[in-house]
This record gives structure tokens, C-alpha cells and sequence, in this order.
């Protein structure tokens, strides 16, 4: 493959990736797509030449890198980029017999609505695994525990695809922005979670660093 067709084929890859997730950053792209040496120069020089051609539009957050997306802006785009980091982050921790079989974001349950919806799938034995996505930034009140809870009990999840095939209740992947927030919210698990639900809680800086780690490495 020729420089330029490999170049068309990158840019075609980089704006699928952007379709399917809504926005990216760049340090999220190289991630996805660049996992090489100098991969982060060369997403940068295919998502600059994007956005020059008008293929792609961006915006920086803070002092981050640029976050591009398509169209027009989306909505709580820093909630997001950051929930796209535990979306990349499950796909880098797959096994070789493992894949993302699908992600949902936002999704309805009447009690609640999860920032993300994940199911890997073992292609050895069709066995699958489930997880709820809450990104926490620590700006309200965190009443999630009560919340799943309340949806197992009411079994508030029937007639959900998953149901037929999980083999348990979903864990719920809690991710907070900061060490105090992420203990707080276990304190909350301890006292609340009576139906004993499988919670994890991480924190966004060790979820971007292991990402990254990984990214580095290949």
C-alpha cells in the first residue's frame, strides 16, 4: 500500500472511530489507531489534515489536547471524552478470545440512566459479560448505589436484550475524577448496597494512564 492510500485508509479509520464514540481526542485516537512510534505525531498530522478539509470540527478543553467531532458540538463533551476513556480503556484490557461486542451510551431504565452500557463477549465459548459505565465528576450527590439497587429488585431490566444470555446482574464501573470523591462514593457502596451488586471504583487519572501505558508499549 502506497503512502497516500495508506493515508486515505488511516482517514477513513479515524473518522469511523469518531462516528461510532462522537468525539475523540487526539491522545484517544492515537490510542485507537496509532499504537506505533511516532503514532501520536502521525494521528496528529491525519486529524489536522481532517480538519482542514472541513471533514471534522474541534475544540480544546483546558489545557487538554483537541477533541474532534463531527457535525455539531456535543453536548456535555468533557462527560463524554471521559466516559470514551473507560470505553478504550475496557477495549485495551480484552483477552485475546475477548471482544467489545457492543457499547450503549446513555441508556434508559426509567430508575436510572448509565453513561455507558458494555458487553464483551468470549468468542470461544459465546459467553458474555456486562458492565454499567457511571462517570462520576463529582458534581452531585452520588445516589447511583441506591439506584441499582432499586432496578434489581423491581427487576426494572426485563426485556433487555443481555438478560437472555448474562449469567448475573451487571457490575457497575464507577469512575470518579479525584481520591477523595472515589472513596467516598466506596463509603456510599458499603452503607447502601444491600442487594450486594458487584461495584468497581477507579479513578479517570489511573484509567488514562493505563491506557496510555499500553499505547506506549506497543
Amino acid at each position: 500500500m502506497n503512502a497516500r492510500a495508506k493515508g486515505s485508509h488511516r482517514d477513513k479509520a479515524i473518522l469511523h472511530a469518531i462516528e461510532r464514540h462522537i468525539s475523540l481526542d487526539t491522545n484517544q485516537v492515537q490510542c485507537l489507531l496509532f499504537k506505533f512510534k511516532f503514532g501520536r505525531r502521525k494521528a496528529q498530522q491525519r486529524l489536522l489534515r481532517l480538519y482542514q478539509k472541513g471533514k471534522l470540527n474541534r475544540l480544546k478543553l483546558g489545557d487538554g489536547p483537541y477533541c474532534y467531532y463531527q457535525d455539531k458540538k456535543p453536548g456535555k463533551l468533557e462527560h463524554l471524552l471521559a466516559t470514551n476513556w473507560v470505553r478504550i480503556w475496557l477495549r485495551t484490557r480484552l483477552k485475546s478470545w475477548e471482544r467489545l461486542h457492543s457499547w450503549e451510551y446513555e441508556s434508559d431504565y426509567k430508575i436510572l440512566r448509565c453513561d455507558g452500557f458494555a458487553a464483551i463477549k468470549n468468542t470461544v465459548t459465546d459467553a458474555f459479560k456486562f458492565y454499567f459505565v457511571e462517570m462520576d465528576r463529582g458534581t452531585n450527590e452520588f445516589d447511583k448505589v441506591q439506584k441499582y439497587n432499586r432496578l434489581y429488585d423491581t427487576e426494572g431490566y426485563q426485556g433487555r436484550w443481555w438478560v437472555k444470555v448474562a449469567d448475573r446482574f451487571p457490575t457497575v464501573l464507577v469512575v470518579a475524577t479525584t481520591r477523595h470523591r472515589a472513596e467516598h462514593i466506596s463509603r456510599l457502596i458499603e452503607e447502601h448496597n444491600k442487594a450486594g451488586l458487584r461495584f468497581e471504583v477507579y479513578l479517570l487519572d489511573q484509567i488514562k494512564r493505563e491506557v496510555m501505558g499500553k499505547c506506549l508499549k506497543t
